[in-house]
């Protein structure tokens, strides 16, 4: 109709056209009607391991529903207010996936979230009291069960309660972390490890694990320390510890952007390039999203 007389251009989800008014107005009315029929929806899958199923077979779905139905299907990690994150995670050589996350812990749609918790269980203030706030009153009754039984949690260590209340999670790994000491760095870095490591151990009969930066906030461990350690150590537990637990999915979860830049920079250190090309980070904010 206005061959060579008007160009159209697809970008920034945008459909410009230029050229003359008078061409224009007759290009403009055409594309209205053909928008007019098209249709958007999102499908929301909370179930986990939702992901790996269907990334598994994601060429064959988006093929089949493009010649059954003329759709065209996107499979995104997460759908936010305003658009689509699309954003996928890094695996380890042994298939964990590592997904780095900003977003609020106690909303996560995972099997297990860890709390960064003190020795006593005390939910103090903090991610731990978000946490306990969302849970209600039968999580802290837990921690007194255990706390009355063993007087207090070793530095490091870490035990797991039911979750309940408006957590989305099943579980609660509470992993113990250690004060960041100058004078004694590498014992600081090792209790650390073994926080983290104990959080991971609980991973039977799980799916997926969100973990926030351990020791980083009031225990005063640097960020840029805190995220080295934590990368390195999923890594490490998946590649030598725990070759069959190819099924985890790992989600560094913290609601401030250093702690979230920390952790993707230490996943694209440490576990190449890859991270940087798949982009992973996320943004999440309901229980609903998954």
């Amino acid at each position: 109709m206005v061959k060579n007389k008007v160009n159209v251009d697809f970008k920034d989800d945008k459909i410009s056209l230029n050229g003359p008014r008078v061409h224009i107005s007759q290009c403009k009315p055409v594309f209205e009607d053909l928008l007019s029929t098209l249709y958007q929806g999102n499908l929301k899958v909370a179930k986990p391991g939702a992901r790996k199923f269907f990334k598994k077979k994601e060429t064959m779905y988006i093929s089949e529903a493009k010649n059954n139905t003329g759709c065209l299907v996107e499979l995104v990690d997460e759908v936010e207010a305003g658009g689509a994150s699309g954003k996928k995670g890094v695996f380890t050589p042994e298939g964990v996936e590592i997904v780095v996350s900003k977003g609020d812990m106690c909303s996560y749609t995972v099997d297990a979230v860890v709390n960064a918790a003190n020795d006593k269980l005390e939910f103090n203030g903090g991610l731990s009291k978000a946490i306990s706030d969302a849970a209600g009153p039968q999580l802290q009754d837990a921690c007194h069960q255990i706390i009355k039984a063993r007087k207090k949690l070793n530095i490091g260590e870490a035990v797991v309660t039911k979750a309940g209340g408006q957590l989305c999670c099943k579980f609660v790994i509470h992993a113990v972390g250690p004060q960041f000491d100058q004078s004694n760095r590498q014992g600081s870095i090792q209790l650390l490890k073994t926080a983290v490591i104990g959080s991971l151990k609980h991973y039977n009969n799980l799916q997926s694990v969100a973990i926030p930066a351990i020791s980083s906030g009031l225990y005063n461990f640097p960020r840029h320390i805190c995220a080295d350690i934590i990368v390195n150590t999923v890594k490490s537990f998946s590649d030598k510890q725990h070759p069959q637990s190819t099924s985890l999915e790992v989600r560094l979860v913290n609601n401030d952007d250093p702690s979230v830049r920390e952790m993707l920079r230490a996943c694209q250190q440490f576990l190449g390039p890859s991270a940087t090309q798949s982009g992973a980070i996320q943004k999440h904010n309901s229980c609903t999203e998954k």
